[in-house]
């Protein structure tokens, strides 16, 4: 895969120089400008405390690597950071003092003012509490006169009930006497015709032969006839007397029903009013209790209020101005820097000067990666694709420098360069058109390949590798073997390891 590299950068060759266009890996041929390699490269070519890959040096020194290492890194990096803000902030603390002072005292002006506000929302909702336990009072003493009201007026139901019951019975025996006297006054009637048919028969016994039997005979007619005459008007004068009793009974009965019914009327409309009432003191005692919430809540604002005024005036009166905060600003830097070294001290990281000390490294920059037997396998790779492959007559790859990196001058040289490998010749046979293999020719190996290094296959691999001996078995130690006076293994160092 070839990939995309980098244009040439603006004023690499000279001053005004134009941003180049992007070049890329792809390019058959032709100049490719990619700055990678070097920077890749160039790593840890910074050795103070700016470049992790540098603590991470003297920390595998002290054998601490892996998540370890990269978290004690980062505390570093974070103090160091801190450490960089506080002494960036000496120069400003008296400003940046007044700054902050400023800034608590808007923050103390607001909390009074919040305080206020919740005062007097406290003094509201107290009096709303008041107004709804007055609501009440006046709900509860509506209810205690409805149910009086309402217990009055059972025993007037009760008397009515009373007097309906007495007015129906004597109603009921007035019909009977009535009905009597109706039957007595019939009877008194039939009887009083009966005597006049008889008187008249009589009378007429007389008119046909009157003598004195005759004669006595309708005089006795007669009187009976009077007798039933004065019976029928005794017994209508009673009849008329019974019927106007019972007109009186039945009017008496009729007057204790309406009375009863207004009084059972006027029990209902006091028990709705109970109810309302009750409905009322009901209603007027959850505006109450959501009137005393508020005050509890208005109270609990309140405090918070004043509470993150204490809190605010404490912090702005905490806060040093003027010398005084120069003074503060440069003890911390102080005690930042310290933070910084006594981190570096915890873990055995000593200082040169600016640079952190590295051992056991290569002597080009002091700051490479350390000597080990994979520095030769590594070397050998690089041998083998770099100085055995045939280069040239396509083109250059060019590595600009960063102003960070130790070789960096000012000036149009800031640059490195390769020239990139030769391709093959395509179909044609002619190297250099358009049908050019890109497969890079390796010319030959060195006379001595190193393979006792690094070996060719699985089973040379497991006698170049470091074993211990426990409990007579060999157990291999992670290590690569090592020859008797250091460097790679002979091939005695391997057999005297095997017997």
């Amino acid at each position: 895969v070839f990939r995309p590299a980098e244009g040439s950068p603006a004023g690499l060759h000279m001053p005004g120089t134009p941003a180049g266009a992007q070049t890329s890996y792809a390019q058959p041929t032709g100049t490719v400008y990619d700055s990678q390699p070097r920077i890749i490269s160039n790593l840890i070519a910074d050795q103070t405390l700016n470049n992790p890959a540098a603590i991470a040096g003297a920390l595998a020194a002290e054998g601490i690597t892996g998540s370890a290492a990269l978290a004690i890194i980062e505390n570093i990096q974070q103090l160091r950071e801190a450490a960089d803000a506080a002494h960036d902030a000496v120069d400003e603390a008296e400003a940046n003092a007044q700054t902050a002072f400023n800034s608590a005292n808007a923050i103390v002006t607001q909390s009074a003012a919040v305080v206020a506000a919740a005062q007097l929302e406290l003094i509201a909702a107290n009096a709303t509490l008041a107004s709804a336990e007055g609501a009440l009072a006046e709900a509860q003493a509506a209810l205690a006169a409805a149910e009086t009201a309402a217990g009055l007026q059972a025993p007037a139901v009760a008397a009515a009930q009373n007097a309906g019951a007495t007015t129906l019975a004597d109603r009921d025996a007035a019909q009977t006497v009535a009905t009597g006297t109706e039957n007595a006054k019939t009877i008194a009637y039939a009887a009083l015709a009966l005597r006049e048919q008889q008187a008249q028969l009589a009378l007429e016994a007389f008119e046909a032969n009157p003598d004195a039997p005759t004669a006595a005979a309708y005089a006795a007619a007669d009187e009976l006839r009077d007798d039933a005459a004065t019976a029928y008007a005794l017994a209508l004068d009673a009849d008329e007397d019974a019927d106007a009793a019972l007109v009186a009974a039945q009017a008496a009965h009729a007057d204790a029903v309406q009375a009863l019914q207004t009084a059972l009327a006027t029990q209902t409309t006091l028990a709705a009013a109970v109810a309302s009432a009750g409905t009322a003191v009901d209603a007027a005692l959850q505006t109450r209790d959501n009137a005393a919430a508020a005050v509890g809540v208005e109270s609990t604002e309140l405090a918070a209020a004043n509470a993150a005024l204490v809190a605010a005036t404490t912090l702005r009166d905490a806060v040093v101005t003027g010398p005084a905060a120069t003074a503060a600003a440069e003890a911390a830097a102080e005690a930042a820097d310290d933070a910084v070294f006594a981190e570096l001290e915890s873990h055995g990281i000593a200082l040169d000067g600016v640079n952190v000390v590295v051992p056991n490294v290569s002597a080009d920059l002091g700051d490479t990666a350390p000597y080990n037997s994979f520095f030769t396998i590594f070397g050998q790779f690089f041998d083998h694709g770099l100085d055995l492959t045939t280069k040239g007559g396509n083109g250059q790859v060019i590595i600009p420098l960063q102003p960070d990196d130790p070789l960096y001058g000012t000036g149009p040289t800031n640059f490195m360069v390769m020239t990139r490998a030769t391709n093959q010749p395509g179909p044609d046979g002619v190297r250099g058109t358009a049908d050019d293999i890109r497969e890079n020719a390796n010319e030959t190996t060195p006379w001595i390949d190193l393979n006792q290094v690094y070996t060719s296959n699985a089973s040379h691999q497991v006698f170049l590798r470091e074993y211990a001996s426990v409990g007579g078995r060999p157990v291999s130690t992670g290590a690569m073997l090592e020859g008797s006076a250091g460097g790679p293994p002979s091939w005695a160092d391997v057999k005297d390891q095997a017997l």
